[in-house]
């Protein structure tokens, strides 16, 4: 028998009899330390009656996959399989926790007891995935073939992708539709923000790329669609308007449209049970995790939508910077211009020279709030001298053409390690009044990666580390942890298109 159960957000845990493997887990309410969220729909997960895991793999370095307090309640004899592109301080923050890191790339294959793990790339040269660059998709399978599990996670698989799929475990058992649709338009003023995706535009983005993916081959056992994983809490309530769809009405679309197929909207502690390829049972929990009562769940209804965010507190709390943090800002802000020489920003101010702006300047400013919301330095780009510098401007959203607003002290946190950037989401603004689409958060977003920026990110998940290398691991090793073996480089990495 294989089973797979949904664990919320993105987790699962893939067993047979004899061996147990966990999916991007997050084991703690906190969603991710880079929000005030917490995991939603809520559950109750008694570690006591945990399984014992034999590894543990990891999609991809973000804050909500690789969830370090999640780590330390395993025992240190469980591998963690990583990707080998994702940035060296997270690889050395699980290491420090006492951990044995498995690097792994696109095609890689690992054998742990009788199930078998196979990883699919799904970044090509060119595509610019910046927030998913190091995303490697996960087949699990049991050598039984009693059943299967593939999660592309936030990325999307091509045709090619599936089909290297079929040919390793004949009819998929489970596939997991990542729903991943936000609308952050409440953070991006100007002319650039279109509608968001609504729930049956999404069922209709997912049947048409399914009608490819099984062409004259029978659909998967079960289709999962997995998400929204979070609901945010406190203060930052009012972004729950950000959750643009509702898997569950996904599903009931999906199921209209194929009637024959299972569709699941899974909550944490449903359990999906194959064999022979062939659902034997949904159980709606598990020993070890369930989904609490609907009537306890954070209702994700705002009561009144924000278009565009007209003020905003900071992140960190503080209002102020003192004067000997400064000089380190401002550096940074300069090694940020050159950052964006010749990338999308780049060329998007170039691009303003004589379009229609009325009183606006052909330019793109950052706008740092210090002590309230009246008073603030303003930075200029000047893309000809790869530098932002100190301007006058007493209506900066009325002078610029483009412009990013934040709180000087979240910024400095965030250039410093000691804050994730996405925790600077709901706590900034952006406005575009290109006429070519452009978004300033996400052309400056880059910057900020951990792979970019790896002093940055080795000080945060350093002093994360340090915080939980002392707590006593509460879900132990299971027999094949310490027999994980790398069957080599599989054929898949040659047969599949990566995105």
């Amino acid at each position: 028998m294989f089973s797979a159960t949904y664990l919320g957000h993105q987790g699962w845990l893939v067993q047979t009899r004899y061996s147990r493997i966990l999916v991007d887990p997050l084991l703690t309410d906190e969603y991710s330390p880079g929000f005030e969220a917490e995991i939603y729909p809520p559950r109750v997960l008694d570690v006591r009656r945990f399984p014992a895991i034999d590894a543990v793999v990891l999609s991809h370095e973000h804050a909500d996959h690789v969830n370090l307090p999640s780590l330390a309640m395993l025992a240190r004899d469980v591998p963690i399989v990583l990707p080998a592109r994702s940035a060296r301080a997270v690889r050395d923050a699980i290491a420090a926790l006492g951990f044995r890191v498995v690097a792994s790339r696109p095609g890689d294959a690992f054998v742990i007891g009788d199930l078998e793990v196979m990883l699919f790339g799904s970044a090509a040269p060119g595509a610019q995935l910046e927030w998913e660059v190091t995303n490697l998709m996960v087949l699990i399978a049991d050598r039984a073939r009693h059943g299967s599990l593939f999660c592309y996670v936030d990325t999307w698989p091509q045709p090619a992708t599936l089909a290297a799929v079929r040919r390793r475990v004949g009819r998929l058992g489970v596939l997991c539709h990542a729903n991943n649709m936000m609308d952050w338009s409440c953070l991006e003023g100007g002319t650039g923000s279109g509608p968001p995706v609504n729930a049956l535009e999404f069922a209709a983005e997912l049947a048409r790329a399914e009608a490819s993916w099984w062409l004259g081959a029978e659909p998967p056992a079960v289709t999962a669609i997995c998400g929204p994983g979070l609901a945010f809490r406190g203060a930052d309530s009012w972004m729950n308007q950000i959750l643009c769809v509702d898997s569950e009405r996904v599903r009931d679309a999906l199921q209209a449209l194929s009637p024959e197929r299972v569709f699941r909207a899974p909550v944490p502690g449903e359990t999906i049970e194959l064999v022979r390829g062939a659902v034997r049972r949904i159980a709606p929990r598990a020993a070890f995790v369930r989904a609490l009562d609907r009537g306890a769940w954070r209702s994700l209804t705002v009561g009144a939508r924000r278009a565009w965010i007209d003020d905003f507190a900071p992140a960190c709390g503080e209002v102020s910077l003192d004067e000997a943090s400064w000089p380190y800002l401002l550096a940074q802000l300069d090694l940020l211009a050159a950052y964006l020489y010749r990338r999308e920003l780049f060329h998007g101010v170039l691009a303003l020279d004589g379009c229609a702006l009325g009183k606006r300047k052909p330019a793109f400013a950052i706008v740092l709030r210090v002590d309230g919301p009246d008073t603030a330095h303003v930075l200029e780009y000047e893309p000809d001298a790869n530098r932002f510098a100190l301007v006058r401007a007493t209506r900066p959203l009325e002078t610029y053409a483009l412009g990013l607003e934040c709180w000087a002290a979240d910024l400095w946190r965030v250039l410093i390690g000691r804050m994730l950037p996405q925790r600077l989401l709901g706590h900034l603004r952006t406005w575009s009044f290109s006429p070519a689409p452009l978004s300033p958060l996400f052309a400056v977003w880059g910057f900020f990666d951990a792979l970019h920026r790896p002093a940055a990110a080795a000080a945060f998940y350093g002093a994360l580390a340090s915080e939980l290398r002392g707590r006593p691991p509460t879900i132990a090793a299971g027999r094949h942890a310490r027999g994980l073996r790398r069957r080599g480089r599989a054929r898949a990495r040659r047969a599949t298109q990566q995105v």
